[in-house]
């Protein structure tokens, strides 16, 4: 072979490689690195993926894909509390916390001022339903008491105050403060039907239905009375009865509880099929 020949096979580039280049480290030239086309293919591929599952690992750590959490509508002080049961194979029913208004006297010094106190028991009355919610349930009883010094009269939070001190496990006080949201208002249908879920805790079953049915008569579509007459009912055997009531709360429901719902229909099939055999 001659020398010319020679010369040409060593300068000749092979056709099916790829040639990248790189700065050297002093900047004088240049490197080539010599890949395969279909190495380097492969390569830039296998980078890729790695690129994007690390990519989206990144973005999974910092919430990126997390669903965004819905904020909560603000409720009515009226609809602003957890709802207590009665437990009784199912669940416990219990009144919310309510924020309700007392009637101001018109006009003058005197009505501004109960106005003025009223307004600010109110205030004290919904942080304290606030902070009950988050669990912050001795917070929630300062804000309670706070409410009661400022309007002593103000049945709502005296109310708020029977189930702060009932989760707390202070019966003695939680009867009292029922007791008095009941002198400070008489027609409070949700103070009824507390404090005839406390009786019925106690073992006073009897007590318990009685206030059950002054709730259901002061307001008779307030489904939670009936719920729980229905299960105090139908611990004493009296299973019509009870499937009276638990109709009767179905009927008054709105809250859209489709697992409570449920619940309470198969409860009556099974109740009519006791009091059959019965």
């Amino acid at each position: 072979m001659s020398l010319i020949h020679q010369a040409l096979k060593k300068a000749q580039i092979p056709q099916d490689t790829d040639v990248l280049a790189a700065d050297s480290e002093q900047g004088k030239g240049h490197i080539y690195f010599h890949i395969p086309a279909a190495r380097a293919r492969f390569i830039f591929i296998v980078f890729l993926f790695i690129a994007f599952f690390a990519g989206w690992w990144i973005a999974d750590r910092i919430g990126l894909f997390a669903p965004q959490k819905q904020q909560p509508r603000l409720k009515s002080p009226e609809q602003a509390a957890p709802v207590q049961r009665i437990d009784a194979a199912a669940s416990v029913k219990n009144s919310g916390m309510t924020a309700l208004n007392q009637t101001a006297p018109a006009g003058g010094e005197r009505g501004n001022r109960f106005e003025a106190e009223l307004e600010a028991a109110r205030t004290q009355n919904l942080k304290g339903i606030e902070l009950y919610q988050h669990g912050k349930i001795s917070l929630a009883l300062n804000e309670f008491l706070a409410s009661i010094k400022t309007f002593p009269e103000y049945a709502e939070a005296y109310n708020n105050l029977g189930l702060t001190y009932k989760q707390l496990g202070d019966m003695k006080r939680a009867e009292d403060s029922y007791n008095k949201a009941l002198r400070y208002k008489s027609d409070y249908p949700e103070a009824m039907n507390n404090y005839g879920v406390f009786l019925e805790a106690k073992g006073n079953s009897k007590a318990a239905q009685e206030y059950f049915k002054k709730a259901i008569l002061t307001k008779p579509d307030y489904p939670d009375p009936y719920l729980n007459m229905a299960i105090s009912l139908e611990k004493d055997r009296r299973f019509n009865e009870a499937i009276t009531y638990y109709e009767g709360f179905l009927s008054h429901s709105t809250q859209g509880d489709d697992l409570l719902g449920k619940g309470v229909s198969e409860r009556i099939l099974y109740l009519r099929l006791k009091a059959e055999e019965n």
